[in-house]
């Protein structure tokens, strides 16, 4: 319970916010976002997600799942920051899909991490 916390940013919409779950390999970083089937990221959280993105400068990937466990994902986005673009940030759309897919996804984001190898 961030509440205690409200205060200082009174006047403003900020409120503090979790990330899901987090892994990382080798410098490369994997976000994942949930949120229910029926619910978009609000705007605030999508400026906080993009900030990250941007501070990875490609070695930061979001995974956003439309479910909150295995049994429940409808679908997902992946969004990444294209270097050598000016900072633009990639986000597929969201993609009606379920847990299997998700793990191809995660499965190939962890081939790529593990060619970091330092």
């Amino acid at each position: 319970d961030w509440s205690f916390l409200l205060p200082i940013f009174q006047g403003t919409k900020i409120e503090p916010m979790d990330i899901d779950g987090l892994v990382e390999r080798y410098g490369r970083i994997l976000i994942f976002e949930t949120k229910q089937p029926d619910k978009d990221v609000p705007s605030g959280q999508v400026r906080a997600l993009e900030t990250l993105l941007r501070l990875g400068r490609g070695f930061v990937c979001i995974m956003v799942l439309y479910g909150k466990s295995a049994t429940t994902i409808t679908g997902m986005e992946e969004w990444h920051y294209i270097k050598g673009r000016k900072g633009r940030i990639s986000k597929s759309a969201r993609k009606t899909c379920d847990s299997l897919y998700v793990k191809e996804r995660v499965n190939a984001w962890f081939s790529w991490a593990n060619k970091g190898v330092r």
